[in-house]
C-alpha cells in the first residue's frame, strides 16, 4: 500500500523484490561495488538473488549490474526460449551466461569490442532527437533489445 493506495496487478509484482532490496542494500551495494566487471569480459556473471523469477526482479538486478545481467519480459522471455536459451524464469544466471557466451562468440569473430556491442543499439534510429549515451548503452539493453519487439 502507498498512501493509502492498494497495488494491484502488475505494480504488485514489484514490490516484494523491492522490499528485499531495501532490506538488504548495503550488502547488495557492496557486492555490486566489488564486481566490476562485464557479461562480455568475464564469464562469472555476478549471483543475484537465489532466484529471479519475474520481470521486476529481472529489470531491478539488470539495474544494478547494467553490463552483466539482460532483464526479460513476457514476450523477450518467450523469444529467449525460442532461441534456445535456458528460461530466465526458471533459470536466470544460466540464462545470462548463455547470452554473454554468445556475445563473446560475436565479438571474437567479427572483432567486435565493448564500445562497439555498446554501440549495436542506436537510440537516434527510434527518434532522430535522441542522442546515444558517452561510450554507447550498457550491454545488458542492447542485448535485451534483440529479443524485446514493442
Amino acid at each position: 500500500m502507498l498512501d493509502g493506495f492498494l497495488f494491484k496487478g502488475r505494480q504488485k509484482a514489484a514490490v516484494e523484490p523491492l522490499r528485499n532490496l531495501r532490506a538488504n542494500w548495503q550488502s547488495t551495494l557492496d557486492g555490486v561495488q566489488r564486481y566490476g566487471g562485464c557479461g562480455l569480459c568475464d564469464s562469472a556473471i555476478p549471483l543475484v538473488a537465489a532466484r529471479v523469477t519475474n520481470l521486476y526482479e529481472a529489470k531491478m538486478w539488470s539495474q544494478l549490474f547494467y553490463d552483466s545481467i539482460v532483464p526479460f519480459d513476457t514476450k523477450s522471455r518467450a523469444a529467449m526460449k525460442r532461441a534456445g536459451y535456458s528460461s530466465p524464469a526458471q533459470d536466470f544466471l544460466a540464462m545470462n551466461r548463455e547470452l554473454f557466451a554468445d556475445i563473446r562468440k560475436l565479438s571474437d569473430t567479427h572483432g567486435l569490442t565493448i564500445p562497439d556491442l555498446s554501440r549495436l543499439d542506436t537510440p537516434g534510429a527510434v527518434n532522430r532527437q535522441l542522442r546515444e549515451p558517452a561510450g554507447g548503452q550498457p550491454l545488458s539493453r542492447v542485448v535485451d533489445k534483440i529479443f524485446y519487439r514493442p
